[in-house]
């Protein structure tokens, strides 16, 4: 079955016509313009237009056999009774943050993850529909059905209001069941939002077939039959090979995202991250992204003057020369995961005058990959399982390495990438991945273990710090 998979992205919408095989036959990628979305806001039909544009762009490779959608989760875009967009805010919002600011003073934050493993945000669904009753109740009124962003691509191509169960899991989601659960609406305060949402279809089910209308904007036939697809990280995770439970994920990009397959979701521990129900039974997906990763690297090559088309290898070669000593708590951004703490900044402890350029290099990517390993850890219950890595940061070799040595098991770096396209069509057709020759395995060579404890026992002793420093620092402001 050939499959015109889309993956409809913040800032970039990709498609992909993908074969029998589950090899891509072809590909392409829209930028999505600034004009589609304002003040947070986003322009549903012309993000639908910059969808139409990239499946235009593959769909003259050959008739597909299916379309199916992955993407961005969670947001609230949302149609009024005659089925038009009345409102669109993307994963990232922060309109609501006051919100979420209340729910933490109240405790709600923390009993929340004790039934549902996940921290809530400001970019919920929960939080934006709060935000919009109390500060835009006439927009709130007019909402009649509520859904994610590739559920709005599905509507346009088939007519048809419904999620999937991997983003109908936050933050309604009874993940026992698999279905939505009451009682956290109440406890949310979105009793008038339960009637709302979309109904639950499974992965890979078809939902409709495309509309004439949508068969001339996306250039395939008329009648293509509309699959379910799932959210964009449990389309990495399959498009990577990785089923079985403690198997592993990680991301090397402008965040560093640690994504693990569950057979239970375990509640206990310290708040943090998500856990999304996967397709099938007994399977859940701990999402743990840091604040800190590519972007953190990036602004030490830099403050350190790193410049230039070689600047990358010169770093790199800089770290693999640094000696121990340095530490960095790369928390520049502050912090999400394994701990949640926005107020932590980013420090070099361990300076001296006898401290290198190449000591300070070596300490950003040592303290970037520590703060992996600690996601890691929190997010898997047993050692052993796969690791893979993906992203940006792992075509870089040393970076893998150092992965490896810091985690202290093997990584597979995937050189052909997590393509969440070929993931979702080969979730949607129940296909795996067989080409094994697309991983370099790295072995540890060394290992950091005592600088990883000092590393953890550094991050503990800062968190009153930070929290000192920020009032201290608010006092200032004001």
């Amino acid at each position: 079955m050939t499959i015109l998979a889309v993956d409809t992205g913040t800032s970039e919408v990709k498609a992909a016509l993908i074969g029998d095989d589950g090899a891509t036959i072809a590909s392409a990628s829209v930028s999505v313009p600034e004009t589609a979305s304002t003040d947070e806001r986003v322009d549903p039909e012309r993000y639908w237009e910059v969808v139409a544009e990239a499946m235009r762009a593959v769909a003259g490779s050959g008739a597909p056999d299916a379309i199916t959608v992955t993407g961005q989760g969670d947001g609230f875009w949302a149609l009024d009774s005659s089925g038009e967009p009345c409102g669109a805010y993307q994963w990232n919002s922060t309109k609501a943050a006051e919100i979420v600011q209340d729910w933490e003073d109240e405790g709600v934050i923390d009993e929340h993850y004790r039934s549902s493993t996940t921290i809530l945000w400001s970019g919920t669904s929960a939080a934006i529909w709060r935000w919009l009753e109390a500060n835009k109740p006439d927009e709130a009124k007019q909402v009649s059905s509520v859904f994610c962003a590739k559920d709005w691509i599905n509507y346009r191509l088939c007519g048809v209001i419904a999620t999937d169960v991997t983003d109908a899991t936050i933050p309604f989601l009874d993940l026992g069941s698999g279905d939505y659960n009451d009682e956290i609406f109440a406890r949310l305060g979105c009793e008038n939002l339960r009637n709302k949402v979309a109904a639950i279809r499974p992965v890979g089910e078809q939902i409709g077939v495309l509309s004439r209308e949508a068969a001339l904007a996306v250039g395939a036939a008329q009648g293509t039959p509309i699959l379910m697809g799932c959210i964009d990280v449990a389309a990495m995770v399959h498009g990577s090979g990785l089923q079985e439970p403690d198997a592993a994920l990680l991301a090397l990009g402008t965040t560093v995202a640690t994504l693990v397959i569950a057979d239970t979701a375990d509640c206990s521990g310290q708040a943090a991250g998500a856990t999304l129900k996967l397709p099938g039974a007994d399977r859940f997906l701990r999402v743990l992204g840091t604040s800190s990763g590519t972007s953190t690297l990036d602004w030490c090559l830099q403050v350190l003057g790193y410049e230039g088309e070689s600047r990358f290898e010169r770093f790199w070669g800089d770290v693999a020369d640094g000696v121990p000593g340095p530490l960095l708590l790369p928390y520049l951004a502050g912090e999400r995961a394994p701990f949640l703490a926005p107020e932590a900044t980013g420090a070099f402890l361990g300076l001296t005058l006898g401290t290198r350029r190449a000591d300070l290099a070596r300490a950003a990517a040592v303290g970037v990959t520590f703060s992996l390993r600690h996601c890691l850890e929190s997010a898997r219950r047993r050692q052993g399982g796969t690791t893979v890595l993906t992203g940006g940061g792992s075509s870089e070799p040393a970076w893998c390495q150092l992965v490896a040595d810091v985690t202290g098991i093997a990584v597979a770096a995937d050189r052909q990438g997590a393509s969440t396209c070929e993931g979702v069509a080969r979730l949607v057709t129940g296909g795996s991945v067989t080409n094994t020759d697309r991983f370099v395995i790295y072995e540890p060579r060394r290992s950091h273990y005592a600088e990883y404890q000092s590393f953890i026992e550094l991050v503990r002793l800062m968190r009153p710090v930070w929290a000192a420093a920020a009032d201290h620092l608010a006092t200032i402001d004001d």
